[in-house]
């Protein structure tokens, strides 16, 4: 087992906390991968590191994060219309 599978491991069971551009990447990418790029912030990301955000996540149980960062995230929703509709679903939840 690698140093990063042995922290994983270590802290699963207590979450994970995400920032607010990651969180951002995460949010507009399960709302539609394909806007990633096209976003100001988030285009210096790309749909595979997308897919290991998704994947990294997954191994936690739960994700963590601060009523000073969803105002952020919610600040900085760059997505409009039925988008900004599911990305603002996906952030409720």
């Amino acid at each position: 087992m690698n140093q990063v599978e042995s922290l994983i491991q270590k802290h699963r069971a207590n979450g994970l906390l995400i920032d607010t551009n990651i969180l951002l990447v995460l949010l507009v990418g399960r709302t539609n991968r394909h806007r990633i790029p096209e976003c100001k912030r988030t285009q210096s990301y790309t749909a595979d590191e997308y897919e290991l955000l998704e994947r990294l996540v997954s191994q936690f149980k739960t994700v963590i994060t601060t009523p000073h960062l969803l105002t952020e995230v919610s600040n900085l929703d760059p997505l409009n219309g039925k988008e900004r509709v599911k990305f603002q679903n996906l952030y409720r939840q």
